[in-house]
């Protein structure tokens, strides 16, 4: 049904472009030429304003964080390399020491996992804003099954490897030094390598077992997927998401 509104011309730019509107009308009818119909007399409105404000970009520049707000980071060591280099309108957090509603509130870099965010949407009040800024080293792929071979193949060659020194197992690997940390973490849970102290070595003949079964490997694989959810999806799916967490939350207290 056609909505009729006179002498609200100056909202026509606002109610073009607002993603949703209350609507206050009086239900009339219209007569033009013999042809009788229905249509609503605008008599007020309302803008819904967004309950997930999006300030996701694909790099930091410090304009974000002039706003009077509380910044919320997952990561404190992110938190750190921020506050080094950004002056923030407001004060800085670390989420899981929110213990207490917290209004005007921005996220700005990743959780660790999905329990993570779930927990700290138990405290945030909507609107908040987002960020879910992610380090490039804390996106890259994991290993292929066969960059996984290189590496053990390269801890097969020196046991006894000091894991200070990984950085040049990824150089002869053409790896990151991320990547090849992960590697280690899930030959160490599959057996097929010990560690004491600083030192790698390898399990002779070790029992088959899937990458995939390791716990490393698949909070990884759950990180990545989180991410790209957090960092991609448009902004209404991104407000169902988030609300979501909130409203369970509030069901569970």
């Amino acid at each position: 049904i056609n909505v009729i509104g006179f002498g609200y011309g100056d909202a026509a730019e606002t109610l073009a472009t607002a993603q949703a509107v209350k609507l206050a009308v009086q239900l009339d009818q219209n007569t033009w030429q013999g042809h009788t119909s229905l249509q609503l007399m605008l008599k007020d409105y309302e803008v819904k304003q967004p309950q997930v404000i999006d300030w996701r970009m694909p790099t930091i520049d410090g304009g974000q964080f002039k706003a009077s707000r509380t910044y919320v980071f997952f990561d404190a060591k992110v938190k750190q390399q921020f506050e080094r280099q950004f002056s923030f309108g407001g004060p800085t957090t670390i989420a899981a020491q929110v213990q207490a509603p917290l209004a005007n509130a921005v996220l700005v870099d990743l959780p660790k996992d999905a329990a993570a965010l779930h927990q700290v949407m138990q405290y945030v009040q909507p609107p908040v804003a987002v960020m879910f800024y992610g380090a490039p080293s804390r996106l890259v792929a994991i290993p292929t099954r066969a960059e996984f071979g290189a590496v053990l193949r390269f801890l097969k060659a020196h046991p006894g490897f000091d894991k200070h020194h990984i950085p040049a197992i990824a150089k002869a690997v053409h790896l990151t030094v991320h990547q090849v940390i992960l590697a280690v973490q899930v030959f160490f849970q599959l057996d097929f390598v010990t560690i004491e102290g600083a030192f790698i070595s390898p399990v002779t003949a070790p029992a088959k077992k899937p990458l995939q079964t390791a716990k490393a490997y698949a909070a990884r694989t759950a990180f990545l997927d989180l991410a790209q959810q957090l960092q991609t999806m448009p902004r209404a799916q991104l407000e169902t998401m988030l609300l979501t967490e909130h409203s369970d939350s509030e069901v569970e207290s």
